[in-house]
This record gives C-alpha cells, structure tokens and sequence, in this order.
C-alpha cells in the first residue's frame, strides 16, 4: 500500500479513536493492522492520556470539594436560604453524573464520583425530610431506607459492589435502631 494512503488512513483511525466513533480496542486493532506491528504512536496515547487524566482528577477533586461545601451549607443556612445549596446539589449531582458518563474517566474516578453523588443525594434527601417534616421519625426512616434501597437497586444494576453493600448495610443499620432500640 501507498506510504501516503497509510497515512490518511491512520489519521483516520486515530481520528475515530480521539473521538470515540469507534470503540477503542477497534481503533488499537486497526492501526496494528495497518502499521504491521511497528507503531510508535501507542508511546504518544500513553503520553497524551496523562495530561487528560490529571485535568480529570483535578475537575473530581474541584467537583468533591464543592460538594462537601453544599452540603455543609445545607446545615448552616436556616430554612429561609436553604433553596440556594439545594439547587446547587441537584446541579453538582447532576454534573457529576455527567462528568462520569462522559468524561475520560478510570474505574477510581467512576467511584469516587458515584460516591459523591450518592452522599449528595443522601444529605440532600435528609435535609429536606428534616426541614418539611421536623421531629416525625417516621418520614425520617423512610428517607433513609429510601436511599438505602436505590444504593441496592443501582449496585445490583450496574454491579457496584460498594452501592450494594452500603444499601444492606444501611438497611440493616436501619431496622437495628430503628425497630429495636
């Protein structure tokens, strides 16, 4: 095959791969076959993906660090200002699933940013349960075995070990000192 045919044709591949036309392990497959093995360019991906990563670690560190602040806001502000850090939760957990589903992200990132997602959700559901229903256990259980069961649901869906341990383990945390003590 041409030298030049070649060229386009890997510009391509690698064009589809930065892209995401086609699955990565495609592209990789491709590019072996038209290179005949001999392919420095798998040397310039690792090199270009660390660049990526580390702005992807810094956006999920910026993005936990937010959430952390919301939710302390949540229980600071008195009931006059508590729609501010609501809808700044449902706006961080919004981009926060966003940024999973779309972003170069790892396995670790894929976690942390679930995790992040879930205690928002969680506090976010408590402080509204706690602000529309105040001193009424029984909202305030439902809430919570609420939340338990989407972490087991999502776990069992997605097979996220850590959702469905946290939901068995806060259901059962639940009925411990909700029903016996």
């Amino acid at each position: 095959m041409q030298e030049e045919k070649k060229e386009t044709i890997l510009k391509e591949i690698a064009f589809w791969k930065t892209n995401k036309l086609l699955p990565e392990h495609y592209c990789d497959f491709l590019t072996t076959l038209y290179t005949g093995g001999d392919d420095d360019s798998d040397q310039q991906d690792e090199s270009a993906k660390r660049l990526p990563l580390s702005k992807a670690w810094i956006l999920y560190g910026v993005a936990a660090l937010l959430a952390m602040m919301i939710i302390a806001m949540m229980y600071i502000f008195s009931a006059q200002y508590i729609a501010i850090p609501i809808a700044m939760s449902v706006l961080a957990i919004a981009v926060i699933i966003y940024m999973t589903f779309k972003g170069a992200t790892t396995k670790v990132m894929q976690t942390l940013a679930f995790a992040v997602a879930a205690l928002l959700l969680f506090a976010l559901s408590v402080r509204i349960a706690s602000m529309f229903a105040p001193g009424n256990i029984w909202v305030m259980y439902s809430v919570l075995v609420a939340n338990c069961v989407t972490w087991l649901l999502l776990g069992t869906k997605m097979t996220l070990i850590y959702f469905t341990i946290s939901g068995y383990l806060g259901l059962a945390v639940i009925i411990l000192f909700g029903f016996f003590l």
